[in-house]
């Protein structure tokens, strides 16, 4: 059986970019889905607990969809798979 690797991408992008996936914000794993709310609300959560993801206050949909993200991509161990993103800390 292989391992898995999580692989931080080099830099930041706001949620509502984020592709679907795994993501780090202060220094926590989440969940980001494919699905919203009517409102605009990103359905994504947080992996060690399963409370919704919120981002910082002020807990609104569009804080939230602007709240700068790390996607993570999950690699088997060992692979020479290059990850996204770039040396920079800019919105994609």
């Amino acid at each position: 059986m292989t391992g898995w690797t999580l692989r931080p991408w080099n830099r930041r992008t706001k949620l509502e970019n984020c592709p679907v996936g795994l993501f780090e914000w202060n220094g926590g794993l989440h969940l980001r889905t494919e699905y919203h709310t009517a409102a605009g609300r990103i359905d994504a959560y947080i992996v060690s607990s399963g409370e919704a993801f919120w981002g910082p206050a002020p807990q609104t949909a569009k804080s939230q969809r602007a709240t700068m993200v790390r996607p993570v991509e999950c690699v088997p161990s060992g692979s020479k798979l290059a990850h996204g993103g770039t040396e920079t800390e800019q919105d994609a």
